[in-house]
């Protein structure tokens, strides 16, 4: 079952907050994809010897910005940094930067596995350490740099998503994997806090969700939360319909938002982008970054537009080869009580195979 609130995402919402805003603030203009275009979501990683830490920085780079000589330094393993194409109808952002507690690779649909999970034994970042009051973080990806910008210049932005695999089993454990954007030493990405209108919250597992399973853990700030886990129930205790989910390896992620900070023209601006696992080393979340994104803004709206995320298209080979499959066993297997036995199966299942097929006897009465 689709929630209310991924109905209410999918239909545009309202931003909030000054600093956390979500929607296209300008066009991108040509940066260092060294990624191939594609038509789904895919990654590559700093393994791939025509890619580099610069290129991940200059990928971001806008209009009227420009990357100080030398100022790029990538921290973490080589598998957790990284460019993606063909995200535009999975999460809002067509290409860019990502990086990963895990693999970037992994981000890659469709969604199969319950818990997706590397271990690099890199160590954490002291930044986000602080972001979750001291708890200990492991495997960070971070990629530092410096940029310059038009004199004239009042503030900088660029849009990213969040995502990870720990929804929606993980919401409410300490395990909560951290995202930081630091604009000369000041984080913003950041969320509304709904116990405190002046507060907010960093970027993490437990202040953007749809709730978990313990009925105790209410959502927060569900409005920015995209589920598509079809394993783990959310607080109302849905999962996502398989022919609903996106094609992402990612339970659940934001909807685009957009990192705000004001800036000091006349300096070099220190930009450090984050990402690590908390607690313990398990279950591997990842940050989407623009490309062409990072840009400035002489007078920024507060509230910008959403991009919204789009619903996945029905994919009528699939529909055809169910129908044929369930049309097959119908003729050997079933009366009209199991027919509709099964129908109400196949709903719930809509792919399966040989196996699958065994649970589908057993559900209809063991035939």
């Amino acid at each position: 079952m689709v929630s209310n609130n991924r109905r209410r995402l999918l239909q545009g919402i309202a931003a909030a907050g000054t600093l956390a805003t979500f929607g296209s603030v300008a066009s991108a203009q040509e940066n260092d994809l060294v990624i191939e275009p594609s038509d789904s979501l895919t990654a590559i990683d700093v393994t791939d010897p025509d890619l580099t830490a610069e290129d991940l920085a200059q990928t971001l780079l806008g209009e009227d910005i420009e990357l100080v000589e030398d100022s790029v330094e990538y921290t973490g393993a080589e598998e957790a940094g990284g460019q993606f194409a063909g995200g535009e109808d999975v999460i809002g952002i067509d290409d860019g930067t990502i990086l990963s507690s895990g693999q970037v690779v992994d981000v890659e649909g469709p969604n199969e596995s319950l818990f997706t999970s590397t271990e690099f034994d890199e160590p954490g970042d002291e930044d986000l350490t602080e972001l979750v009051d001291g708890t200990p973080t492991f495997d960070a990806a971070v990629l530092e740099f410096e940029i310059t910008v038009p004199e004239d210049s009042d503030g900088i932005a660029l849009d990213y998503v969040f995502g990870s695999d720990e929804y929606n089993q993980g919401i409410g454990s300490p395990s909560q994997d951290v995202f930081g954007f630091f604009v000369d030493g000041e984080n913003c990405a950041v969320v509304p806090d709904p116990d405190d209108p002046d507060g907010s919250l960093p970027v993490a597992i437990d202040s953007i969700n749809e709730g978990g399973q313990n009925p105790d853990i209410e959502p927060t700030n569900p409005d920015l939360f995209v589920n598509n886990d079809p394993f783990f129930p959310n607080f109302d205790g849905e999962t996502v319909d398989e022919d609903d989910l996106l094609d992402t390896e990612m339970d659940g992620f934001t909807v685009p938002l957009t990192c705000e900070a004001a800036i000091d023209p006349d300096e070099p601006i220190p930009i450090k982008l984050a990402i690590a696992s908390t607690f313990d080393v398990l279950v591997d979340s990842w940050v989407l970054l623009e490309g062409g994104g990072l840009t400035v803004v002489d007078d920024p709206d507060p509230k910008p537009e959403p991009k919204p995320v789009p619903t996945p298209e029905p994919d009528p080979k699939k529909e055809k080869k169910q129908k044929h499959k369930y049309k097959k066993y119908v003729e050997k297997h079933g009366d009209k009580k199991d027919k509709e036995s099964l129908k109400e199966y196949l709903k719930e299942r809509h792919d399966y195979d040989k196996k699958d097929i065994k649970e589908m006897e057993r559900a209809v009465g063991g035939r």
